[in-house]
């Protein structure tokens, strides 16, 4: 059965639309991924400072990085890649989560 909408000869489909093409799909996904991944961190870190209280989350999160000799920063493309905010990031967050209360 033929086409509904032949293209004429020597002319190419147009490419996908952001949205409609696999790329763009696990590009948003990945976005989307990691922002909730973010998020989810700083949640966990609040509940536990609400728990304990801030100095003991911020004492938890220096000694983590002493034991597993993790970087209290890291650059862009090791963020994404690890999907999680760095350390002194966290750190400052909880300071910054405390001076609003």
């Amino acid at each position: 059965m033929p086409s509904l909408h032949p293209l004429p000869p020597g002319a190419a489909p147009a490419p996908p639309a952001i949205g409609q093409s696999s790329t763009g799909g696990v590009l948003a996904a990945a976005v989307v991924g990691l922002w909730t991944g973010e998020r989810l961190v700083y949640r966990a870190d609040a509940y536990a400072a609400g728990r304990t209280d801030r100095e003991t989350v911020e004492a938890a999160i220096r000694r983590f990085a002493d034991l597993n000799d993790a970087p209290m920063e890291w650059g862009r493309f090791a963020a994404l890649r690890r999907m999680e905010p760095p350390l002194a990031r966290r750190i400052d967050r909880l300071r910054d989560r405390a001076s609003w209360e």
